[in-house]
């Protein structure tokens, strides 16, 4: 993607907050220009990982990550 790309993203997602798929809307209408919403969210990804919680095993909406022992589960 070029720079100019990454740039209208950018200030598209600090405008609006919006997702990707909205945004690519968004910014089609206001600058004229299509990005694919799946390569706006790559960028929203990429964005995050950069100033996230690092490399820890957390999901998306911050809980960790575990299975389930034999005492929690029902059957």
């Amino acid at each position: 993607m070029c720079v100019n790309g990454r740039e209208i993203i950018k200030r598209a997602k600090g405008k609006y907050k919006f997702g990707a798929r909205m945004l690519e809307k968004v910014i089609e209408q206001d600058c004229g220009v299509h990005i694919p919403h799946n390569r706006i969210h790559q960028h929203s990804l990429s964005q995050e990982k950069s100033w996230s919680r690092g490399g820890d095993a957390c999901r998306s909406n911050g809980r960790k990550v575990r299975g389930y022992s034999t005492d929690e589960c029902l059957s």
